[in-house]
């Protein structure tokens, strides 16, 4: 899985967005299908990591360079305008 080759697995399900080093992103994995929600938000993250939510969950710190590599074309315009990579021209 490139997650777990690529990423830093974390075992607090309560972390704080201040926590995430610079140019990193959280990436939540739910439930048995292992659906990967990549978190670009305080907002997303608590969401993602509620209490109220009794999911299994596993969650990721990657950099955005690396996330760049498998997310779509959206992601990559995010990180574009955020300057976390270069333009493609």
């Amino acid at each position: 899985m490139f997650l777990i080759k690529h990423a830093i697995t974390i075992y607090n399900e309560n972390m704080n967005w201040d926590d995430i080093p610079e140019g990193c992103l959280p990436v939540v994995v739910l439930g048995c299908f292992m659906t990967a929600e990549i978190i670009s938000s305080k907002e997303e993250l608590e969401i993602s990591t509620s209490s109220n939510d009794t999911k299994r969950r596993l969650i990721f710190i990657m950099r955005v360079e690396k996330l760049v590599e498998i997310a779509d074309s959206n992601f990559r315009s995010w990180a574009e305008q955020g300057g976390f990579v270069a333009k493609i021209s």
